[in-house]
């Protein structure tokens, strides 16, 4: 699910809209997705649902809709945290991992996302993943 030319290292970034643009303007140009709009629609009201900020840092932003056509899983690492994302340790999120799941992928969903919690709690796999400064190793971790 996790391909290396979609983890990012991004600088530009700032708030939660920013990020979920900058994963519809990614997929839609890989062909991920049909329309960019109702991908940050589904990622916004899944927010609306409760937040998908996790604690030290990270985030599981996570979408269902019918403009995915493949299930897709981004890493992107930020150079300045966004600060607007409740998690549940109250601190800003530098680190995302966002899903996108076609309509018929709901059971994949839910396996992806566990076992994406699961290596989180991990706290060696935690730091190598803060302290990654290349695609290759947060493949290694994640894929």
């Amino acid at each position: 699910m996790l391909k290396k030319e979609n983890i990012f290292f991004e600088e530009d970034i700032h708030t939660k809209n920013e990020l979920f643009q900058f994963i519809a303007d990614q997929t839609y140009a890989h062909g991920v997705i049909e329309e960019r709009a109702k991908l940050i629609d589904a990622f916004q009201k899944r927010e609306e649902q409760g937040s998908t900020g996790m604690e030290g840092g990270f985030a599981i932003p996570h979408a269902q809709s019918d403009t995915i056509l493949e299930a897709t899983m981004l890493v992107i690492k930020l150079a300045d945290p966004i600060s607007d994302w409740q998690t549940f340790d109250q601190k800003p999120v530098s680190f995302v991992i966002a899903f996108l799941i076609p309509p018929k992928g709901s059971e994949a969903h839910l396996h992806y996302l566990s076992d994406t919690a699961a290596k989180l709690v991990n706290k060696n796999t935690v730091n190598q993943l803060i302290d990654a400064e290349n695609a290759d190793l947060i493949y290694d971790l994640l894929g």
